[in-house]
Formats: structure tokens, C-alpha cells, sequence
């Protein structure tokens, strides 16, 4: 089943997360088809990369369904592997761009974080609401610290709170917000058509360089994260968020 589709026409890779019906969850499989999605950016043809999401979910994060049934060791490499995708985004020659119209929560926060350049339409919604069901967003608090300062990312994370296009813009997370859909996919093209026109060397020493100075500490932090995230599932209220959530209940935290 295809969970991500990928196209490359006229320079931009267009990469779309397409299991609406599951909310574009990032699933071992969707991690998957987006590892060999990325994989085209090498083309020497590409210029840009658009990532986008069919319905009204950018993407919820994490499967939390799966993540119950993976042992611990498993889990911890779901984590490390969302990290490595995430951190390759860096490692890209070519500008990536996530073009948000609904809810990213968790590491669909943090997949919007991990790209060059973000913009949202109205509807956009971003959220950290890990420690609602015992699972602290740690490995989605990297790279959105990275762009929205501490004080910001403690807010998201603790309170778990949605926060919409334009608190998103304030903070920093996007770099721009349309008025509506419509207006959003006419500034992704501007954007890319921007770029395109642009040397494509001079654009890839461009980015190596503003991404050199994070990518020690964005590395190992990622590294951590994904052994604290195995470890938080392991706590008593940990295994308790997933099992609520599964069996659609409230937590009964300890």
C-alpha cells in the first residue's frame, strides 16, 4: 500500500503523505517509502523538495498502535530511524519545503521543524501532545527548539497545546502563512519557481553552510532522544498512555 507518493517534474520533487484515512501517520512503513522518496532529491535534475499531506491531517506522529506492539529495543529503533530520517533532511543538497493545511502533531511537528522552509495555510494546526498519552515529544522537541528558542518549544511541549498559523509564524516555526488554501499552493510554487531559478550550486554551498553549525549537537541530540523516548515507554504512566489510547479510554495515571 502506498503510504507517501513521490513525483519529480520540472526540477521539485513533490513527496506527498497519502494514508489520510489514518491520520498520515509515520509508521515503519511510511518511514520506509519516505526514506526512498528523499532518495530522488539526488537527482541531478532536482532543484527543490514540497512535502505535502492528503486530508485534514498533516500528519498525528507517531503509530502509537504500533509503537504498544514493538518490544522495547524496536522501539527505540522506530525512534533512532524518525531521527535519522529527520536529520537527512539537513544532509539534502536541495531546499525542502513542508506546505501544512491541517493538524502536525508530535513527529509530524517535528517532520515540519526538520525542513529548510515551512508555510501553513488557515486550517494549520501544530502541536507537541506527547505527554497527553505518557509519551513525552523529546525527539520532536530537537529540531523544533531549533527553530522556535526554548521558552516556546517548553510551551508546546508541556501544555500540549494547538497552536494555529499564526502563533506558529510568531514563534517561528513557519516562515509564512496564506490566507487559504488556494493562496498557500500558489506560494509554494513561487517559492520553488524561486529557487529553481537560482543556481543549483550556489543553493547547495548555501545550505551546507547554515546547517554545519547544528549538525553536531542536532545529531547527537537525536541519538538521545531516541533512547529517552524507548525509556519513557517503559515507565509504569508510559505504558499506561498507550494502552489508553489504544483501548479508547481516559489514562489512569499513577
Amino acid at each position: 500500500m502506498a503510504l507517501v507518493t513521490s513525483t519529480l517534474t520540472n526540477g521539485i520533487l513533490r513527496v506527498v503523505l497519502c494514508n489520510a484515512r489514518k491520520r498520515n501517520p509515520l509508521s515503519s512503513e511510511a518511514l520506509n517509502q519516505l526514506e526512498c522518496a528523499f532518495r530522488t532529491a539526488s537527482d541531478k535534475s532536482c532543484r527543490a523538495v514540497v512535502i505535502t499531506a492528503e486530508g485534514p491531517v498533516f500528519s498525528a506522529g507517531h503509530d502509537l498502535r504500533e509503537l504498544k506492539s514493538l518490544d522495547p529495543q524496536k522501539q527505540y529503533e522506530l525512534f533512532a530511524r524518525c531521527g535519522s530520517l529527520m536529520n537527512s533532511l539537513r544532509h539534502l543538497e536541495v531546499p525542502v519545503l513542508a506546505a501544512v493545511e491541517g493538524l502536525a502533531a508530535a513527529a509530524g511537528c517535528q517532520l515540519v521543524a526538520a525542513c529548510d522552509m515551512a508555510v501553513a495555510g488557515p486550517e494549520a494546526r501544530f502541536s507537541l501532545p506527547g505527554a497527553s498519552v505518557g509519551l513525552f515529544c523529546s525527539a520532536p522537541s530537537v529540531p523544533v527548539v531549533r527553530c522556535v528558542g526554548q521558552k516556546a518549544a517548553a510551551f508546546m511541549l508541556y501544555t500540549g497545546t494547538n497552536i494555529d498559523a499564526i502563533q506558529a509564524l510568531r514563534f517561528g516555526l513557519i516562515s509564512h502563512r496564506a490566507e487559504s488554501n488556494e493562496a498557500l499552493g500558489a506560494l509554494v510554487e513561487d517559492i520553488v519557481q524561486d529557487i529553481a531559478r537560482k543556481p543549483k550550486d550556489v543553493i547547495s554551498l548555501g545550505k551546507r553552510f547554515l546547517q554545519r553549525e547544528a549538525k553536531v549537537q542536532e545529531v547527537r541530540s537525536y541519538e538521545d532522544a531516541a533512547r529517552v523516548m524507548a525509556d519513557n515507554l517503559q515507565l509504569k504512566n508510559g505504558k499506561e498512555g498507550l494502552e489508553s489510547f489504544v483501548e479508547k479510554r481516559h489514562p489512569h495515571w499513577q
